[in-house]
């Protein structure tokens, strides 16, 4: 079992209507890719959307469906020693709703680590902290974003190169 990163971009912040258009999972400690798909959402991407993501509806036309995602990508969250999200709080709150609202089922993970948080204790802060962009790659997406949540990660400690995982106290 080994430690994965998840993220996603969605339709909206609100995980009571926000549908996933983008997910991307990786190997928290090598950074290989495991899972990446583009996800047709349930209704159009409102223009703030298409903005923020630089997508539009035509991009997402022949995606994967929610419903085939959540299933896909449930049996690498199963078979997961950690589960790491740059922003829990968020990532997995609408990822719990969408099990439930999609497939009808109840999901939860047992190790779930919101790296924003580690992050945020490291710097000495009680906001909500961006995401820094240090994966090299161009725009945003959901695989660039677990890239950069690795790397920060190594950098401040709590993962470790040698595949050794590091928990810090605070």
């Amino acid at each position: 079992m080994k430690q994965i990163i998840l993220d996603f971009e969605t339709t909206s912040l609100d995980t009571d209507i926000a549908d996933i258009v983008e997910v991307g999972i990786i190997d928290a400690v090598s950074k290989s890719p495991i899972f990446a798909s583009r996800v047709k959402p349930a209704k159009p991407l409102s223009d703030k959307s298409k903005s923020f993501l630089g997508l539009d509806d035509s991009d997402l036309e022949v995606a994967i469906s929610q419903r085939t995602m959540l299933k896909l990508i449930k049996d690498i969250l199963n078979h997961s020693s950690e589960l790491i999200i740059y922003n829990a709080a968020y990532d997995y709150n609408l990822l719990i709703a969408l099990y439930g609202r999609v497939l009808g089922e109840d999901w939860s993970h047992a190790n779930v680590t919101c790296a924003m948080e580690i992050y945020r204790q490291y710097l000495g802060v009680e906001k909500w902290v961006k995401l820094p962009n240090t994966s090299g790659m161009d725009g945003h997406s959901a695989i660039a974003d677990c890239i950069s949540t690795a790397n920060l990660l190594t950098k401040i400690g709590y993962l470790k190169e040698d595949d050794t995982l590091i928990k810090l106290d605070f």
